[in-house]
Parts: structure tokens; sequence; C-alpha cells
């Protein structure tokens, strides 16, 4: 065998066994995260709630306001109406009477429905609330173990890591050069074996003035079309 084709072997198995770690991280990583949108959308409506019933608190006691101004102003009417001592003013004062009582109907009907609607908001704001604390209370056992797991596997990956770069320490520069190159570019293996005196890969036949080399692993060949590195399997023990 060529004495780097083992030493790219290795590190392509390193580099397998670290693909494994970093998508199982990555699956964890994703769980947490589905965990904080789930959060995050209960998080905003009790915020949107909270903001809704601030707002028409705010409006219920702007209207009250207006209910004691508007009842204020009826009383000092009524005494203007005591006061007054010809028919003409008494009857200019009734008018105003009579039109800040409906004024004051209005104001009261309105202030009486946003009273309702605040009521409503309230409600719905203590179910939002109840409803992110039993997501936060139901996830506590789950986000534990998930962050357990992501310790461990970033325990993992550190010790791959280091294999992987013990592993292409190994190999000369150029060569080192090579296979990262395929690696980091190939969605498949940046080495694959022969299926007959065919690329595994993309099935493109190995010329025949290539072919002893490769059969006797002498060189490091390339696959003309998708660029992987060829190498044919050692035969397995007891067959011919």
């Amino acid at each position: 065998m060529h004495p780097d084709l083992e030493k790219l072997l290795d590190l392509q198995s390193k580099d397998l066994a670290l693909k494994a770690v970093d998508t199982a991280l990555a699956e964890v990583l994703d769980a947490e995260l589905a965990l904080d949108d789930r959060l995050k959308r209960a998080e905003r409506d009790v915020e949107t709630t909270t903001r809704s019933a601030a707002d028409t608190a705010a409006r219920r006691d702007e209207l009250m306001r207006r209910v004691e101004e508007y009842k204020l102003q009826q009383q000092r009417r009524q005494q203007r109406l005591d006061q007054v001592k010809n028919m003409k003013e008494a009857n200019a004062v009734t008018a105003e009477i009579d039109l800040g009582r409906q004024l004051l109907a209005r104001e009261e009907g309105e202030w009486l429905q946003v009273a309702e609607e605040l009521g409503r908001l309230d409600s719905r704001q203590a179910a939002a609330e109840q409803v992110l604390a039993e997501a936060r209370a139901a996830q506590e056992n789950e986000r534990s173990a998930l962050s357990a797991r992501r310790a461990q596997l970033q325990a993992e990956r550190g010790v791959a890591f280091a294999a992987r770069s013990e592993s292409a320490a190994r190999l000369d520069r150029p060569l080192r050069t090579r296979y990262d190159r395929l690696h980091n570019s190939k969605s498949s293996n940046a080495l694959v074996p022969l299926s007959g005196f065919s690329c595994s890969v993309c099935f493109t036949a190995v010329p025949i003035s290539r072919r002893a080399h490769i059969r006797d692993r002498l060189l490091i060949e390339g696959c003309e079309v998708c660029g992987a590195i060829l190498y044919l399997p050692a035969p397995v023990e007891g067959t011919a």
C-alpha cells in the first residue's frame, strides 16, 4: 500500500468521527433552540396581553377622570339653577344640564365597556402567565438533560478534534492541503474505494494506464471527473 494511503484513510476516519459528533451536537443545539422558541412565544403572549391590559387600564382611568369632571360640572350647573331668578336663564341652565346628562351617560357607558374589556384582558394575562410558568416547568428536566448531553458532546468533540489534528499532522503539507480541499468541498468522502475500476461516486472509469498503479497501491490517484482520491480496498481475508 502507498505509505500515505493508510494515513489518508486514518484521517478520513477521524473526520467521519468528528462529523458524527458535530451532527449530534447540532441536533442538541437545535432542540435547545426549539425550546427557546416555545418559551419566546409564551413570553410574547404575556408581553402582548400585559401591554394591552396596561393601555386599557390607562384608558379606563382617563374615562373615570372625565366622568368625575362631568359630574362636578353637573353639580355646578344644578347650583346655578337653584340660584337663577328668571325663567329664561333657568331654561338655559336646564338645557345645559340635559346636555351634560347625555354626555355623562355616554362617558359612563364607555367606561363600563372599557372596564369589562380590562377584566377580559386581565383574565387573558393571567392565563398567558400560567402557560408560560407551565412551559418553563415542563422544560426544566428536558433542558437539564440537553445541557448534560451538550457538555458530553463538547468534550467528545475536543477529543475527536485532537485526534483529527494528530492524524493530519502525519501527512505532508501538499497532500494534506489536497485532502482538506476535497474534504471541505465535497458532500461525499474525499477518499472513495473503486467499484471495479470505476469511481464509486461518479462511476467514471479509471484509464487502463493507471489501473496497475492503483491495483498495486503505488500511487494516490484522483478521479478525473469528481476529483475524489481513489483507492482499491484491501481484499477480505479468505477471499481470492
